[in-house]
């Protein structure tokens, strides 16, 4: 098909949209509400010339108002789209209808759904992988304003069609949770669509269903040997055929082992020669040019800020950006308002009694008497990190140079080959 055959011509984006049985409507204007980050579109129908009644067929030739639908579209950018659909009611003109009147439905919106048709589809075949609340929160994310209440009314008015004639099927099992729930899935070998959901997969409700359908001659199932017994019971001449999953698993499986046997499980190479044995492992230092060491100049004296304050290094592998000491920064913050607060409180002029103090600040009386015996030194401390005692470790002679060239931001080799040097 050439390019010019396979452009179909546009003639409005609202054609293209909502086909020609929509138009904007004059009475409303489309707009965007930043509050709730949605988009409202305002249609309605264009006159029908010819409209059916859809319960008994016979054209109607006079109106009845209007009514107004509102569903939801496919999401835009994280944004929620609603359409709002100003319907024509029409009376009937047979007398006999069931229905006084009618309304002309749009298509792709169905009456008394509150989402579009595509939509609908979408959120069914989401629902097969994921839980009805992690859809829900899925559907969130992407602007899109569903229930997880709403997304189970979909899968609860799913409608399976068995038919009786169908002569090969494919049998399988499902979990509708994890470990907990499964069914039996019976499906159509030719379309492959769905026939039966059946409880549980210990081959009995699989049993009763085959006693209904006599006619089929060919099965394909999994290696479940609850399902290959009820198939021979019930109809022994019918052909069973592994799938080819399974088929291929078992192959796998066995190579698998063929693999194992032959080859062992590590492998040293050497110079693109392979080793019987693990080769000698050889320490390469780092090389460093020994001028530039040598002009390198670091004592053992403890690092200092600008103003000549000590600088303590607590830990010089932990980033203070994390969230685990974020949340001790917090807490320590805390602790010292609250110290602050129980102090100030107890040393004003009244003097509360220290029963009210526990009360208000909910301590016990060991805290209350630590809190007000402290130092304005030792609360000031509050808000500092705890050193805690290091280890002894060959390094620890030349912490204080590691730490200095650490904050002159010094690369972690060249620092190892300085003070191997």
């Amino acid at each position: 098909m050439s390019k010019s055959q396979s452009v179909m011509p546009v003639f409005s984006v609202d054609d293209f949209l909502f086909g020609h049985d929509l138009m904007d409507d004059p009475d409303q204007k489309s707009y965007f509400d930043k509050e709730s980050n949605s988009l409202h579109l305002f249609k309605c129908q264009k006159k029908s010339v010819h409209p059916v009644c859809p319960y008994c067929g016979e054209e109607a030739t006079r109106t009845n108002g209007w009514e107004r639908r509102t569903c939801q579209l496919f999401p835009i950018h994280g944004f929620s789209v609603f359409l709002h659909i100003r319907q024509r009611r029409f009376k009937c003109a047979n007398p006999h209808c069931s229905h006084y009147t009618f309304t002309l439905e749009t298509p792709g919106f169905k009456a008394y759904q509150h989402r579009s048709d595509s939509l609908n589809i979408a959120l069914f075949a989401l629902s097969i992988f994921f839980s009805d609340t992690a859809l829900s929160l899925l559907s969130r994310q992407f602007g899109l304003q569903v229930s997880r209440e709403s997304i189970r009314n979909l899968l609860s008015h799913v409608e399976i069609k068995d038919e009786p004639d169908i002569d090969a099927i494919g049998v399988d099992d499902v979990c509708l949770k994890k470990g907990q729930t499964y069914y039996t899935v019976i499906y159509d070998a030719h379309d492959h669509h769905l026939l039966a959901l059946l409880q549980g997969r210990d081959g009995r409700e699989l049993t009763e269903w085959l006693k209904k359908h006599p006619k089929i001659k060919v099965v394909a199932r999994d290696r479940a040997s609850a399902y290959a017994s009820a198939i021979s019971k019930v109809l022994p001449d019918c052909a069973q055929v592994a799938d080819r999953f399974h088929l291929l698993d078992n192959l796998l499986e066995y190579l698998h082992k063929m693999i194992q046997n032959e080859v062992p499980g590590t492998i040293f190479v050497e110079e693109d020669k392979i080793l019987d044995h693990e080769p000698k492992k050889e320490w390469l230092p780092i090389r460093y040019d020994p001028a530039l060491l040598d002009s390198l100049h670091y004592d053992d004296t403890p690092p200092v800020d600008e103003n000549g304050k000590k600088i303590l290094f607590i830990d010089k592998s932990a980033s203070r950006n994390q969230k685990q000491y974020q949340r001790q920064a917090e807490s320590r913050k805390k602790k010292y308002q609250k110290v602050k607060a129980t102090r100030q409180a107890y040393f004003n002029k009244e003097r509360p009694k220290k029963k009210d103090l526990q009360e208000r600040f909910r301590i016990s009386n060991a805290t209350l008497d630590k809190y007000l015996s402290m130092s304005e030194e030792e609360v000031e401390k509050l808000l500092e990190i705890t050193p805690y005692k290091k280890r002894d470790t060959p390094v620890n002679p030349y912490l204080n140079r590691i730490y200095k060239m650490l904050k002159d931001n010094v690369d972690p080799p060249l620092i190892f080959a300085y003070i191997l040097h």
